[in-house]
Order: structure tokens, then sequence, then C-alpha cells
């Protein structure tokens, strides 16, 4: 795109016949996105792979079944014929779990930005944003926010988007806090995105005074995290998860699950009081928590008291190229 800047080589990369895209999760910001409002995401170090093969038909690995709808959008948005994917494999195995179950890490946006820049390589960053976006918004039937293709596509240590009016609007990169540290675990029970933003869509008329909490809540929880104020950052984000529940029970969807309310107990039984908060990340109702704490606090006897009903994951939060 004219007088765009060249576009730096980071998580979403070409290598040679190949591309990658991290995964991410939501740090603050679910639903409000939908009205507008901006959003904080962070990148793990986990990858959706995209690579030219010798055309043996396309594959997905990660996922059961080949999974069309999503690369054949990606053709559509790009122009091409649907018979450039029998050379082409895709992989999220990084992003799922072993039993082929959804982690909820942004897999198919990450997916769909490998292979759009797979299949488009001369594009920058607005360019792949907008092209990733629009195939995205087909395949999830033009659900969603578009944060975590803004993510995949830009990368950093975490990403504040809000959605405008302007398609080619990019997100800005914000550093990662160097002495806060995030523990990503999983509920062990693949959240319901699509029924749950439907259910949200639903109630929205009546949500005046949450959605007016959140939003104010959600602007401390950011304002924090970019001024590194870990005290204040930890305390409006436990705020900010019990808000999320507010909104679950308003909406008829249970935003937080018993795990997660299992691991927030967790969290308080520590020695030092809010040494550690945990937060739903995303649509809430299953997949991932967060779990946020200063690097040097007492992690170890934090995962030692773990409910048996949430599984930590050795995956990485505030993720760098590698």
């Amino acid at each position: 795109m004219k007088g765009e800047r060249p576009r730096k080589a980071t998580h979403t990369e070409v290598l040679g016949n190949s591309a990658r895209a991290c995964g991410s999760v939501f740090i603050s910001g679910e639903y409000l996105i939908l009205e507008g409002e901006a959003a904080l995401l962070s990148a793990v170090n986990r990858y959706a792979f995209a690579e030219k093969t010798e055309g043996r038909g396309y594959r997905v690995e990660g996922i059961d079944g080949t999974q069309l709808d999503l690369p054949k959008a990606v053709c559509e948005i790009l122009g091409l014929s649907a018979d450039v994917l029998e050379g082409i494999r895709s992989s999220v195995v990084g992003l799922g779990s072993k039993d082929r179950q959804k982690y909820g890490l942004s897999s198919s946006a990450a997916s769909c930005v490998a292979l759009t820049r797979l299949l488009g390589p001369a594009m920058g960053d607005t360019e792949l944003a907008i092209a990733a976006g629009k195939a995205h918004r087909i395949f999830q039937k033009g659900k969603g926010s578009n944060a975590d293709i803004q993510m995949a596509v830009l990368e950093g240590s975490a990403v504040l988007y809000q959605q405008r009016e302007k398609a080619a609007a990019l997100g800005r990169r914000i550093p990662f806090p160097s002495d806060l540290r995030c523990a990503l675990v999983w509920m062990a029970s693949p959240a319901k995105t699509v029924s749950f933003i439907h259910r949200f869509k639903k109630a929205q008329a009546d949500l005046g005074a949450e959605l007016r909490l959140l939003t104010e809540n959600n602007k401390k929880v950011i304002e924090a995290f970019e001024t590194a104020n870990l005290s204040d950052f930890l305390g409006y984000l436990e705020l900010q998860d019990e808000r999320l529940k507010d909104l679950g029970e308003k909406i008829g969807a249970p935003i937080h699950v018993p795990a997660h309310s299992a691991l927030k107990k967790a969290c308080s039984a520590s020695r030092i009081e809010g040494e550690f908060v945990a937060k739903v990340s995303g649509s809430g109702g299953g997949d991932i928590s967060l779990v946020f704490g200063h690097r040097d606090a007492d992690w170890d006897s934090l995962f030692s008291r773990l409910p048996v009903e949430v599984h930590l994951l050795e995956i990485e939060v505030d993720a760098r190229s590698e």
C-alpha cells in the first residue's frame, strides 16, 4: 500500500514456503470492543502455520476434518481460485489441546492471518489486517471484533485495538510491563463464543448500567497497564472480572464457570492479599482464564493449590519472536 512503512518481520513471518502467526488472549475489553471501546490483548508463544506442499490436497492439523470454510474465505478475499489450496497445509497444533479441543487462543484468527500472508506475501500490515479481517468475518458469519486478527498481524507483546468505521485503522503495540507475569489456565470446557455474543446483542438495550461500569473500569485497566502501575492494574482487573460476572448474570450466559470461581478462590488463598488476580479471557464461559501477579510473587505456592478441575498451560504470554 502506497506510503506504508516497510513491514518488520515479527510473529507473522514468511519463512520460505511457509508462514506463521501467533495466537492471543484478551486481557481486558471483551464485549466492550463490540461497542466501539478499546480492548487490550497479548500474544502467546504458540502459532498457527500455513505451508506449501507437493499438491496432495488441502490438509489441516490440530482439529478434525479439512475445515475448508476458512481457507476458501481467504481465497475469495484475495481473488484466488480455491485450486491453490491443493498445495497448502495448515496447522494449529500448538493452539489446540491434546484431545483436539480448542484452548481459546484465537487459533482461527492466527490460522487466517498465516494463510493470508502465505498466499499474499507482498502485503504490508495494513493490507494484511484488512484482507484477513474480511476473510475471518466471512468464516465467522459476520461475528467477532477482529481484535484477534489485529494481534496476529501486529504482534508486539500487547496490542490495544479499537474498532473504527475506517477499515484501514490498525491497533497500537504496547510494551508488556517487565515486572508483570501472566499464567494461562485452561478450564477444560470450550466456550460457546457465538452463543454468548448473541445473548449479549439480544440484551444490549438493557445493559446501560453494566456497560457503563465496565467501560469506565476498562479504561483504568488499560491506563494502569500502559503506565506499568501494577498495583492499580491488579486491582482494576479484579474489579473488571467481577463486573463481567455481573454481565453474564444479566444476559443469562455463564461468563464465570465453576472452575473459574475455584481458580479465584485459590488466588485469594495467598498469604498476601491481592497477590494474584484471576480473570476470564475472551467471551468467558470456559476456555482460558488468566492469572496475573508480580514476577517475584510466590507462583510455586499458587500452582501447588490450583483446583483439580483446571489445567495450567505451559504457554508464555507476552511472547516475542523466536
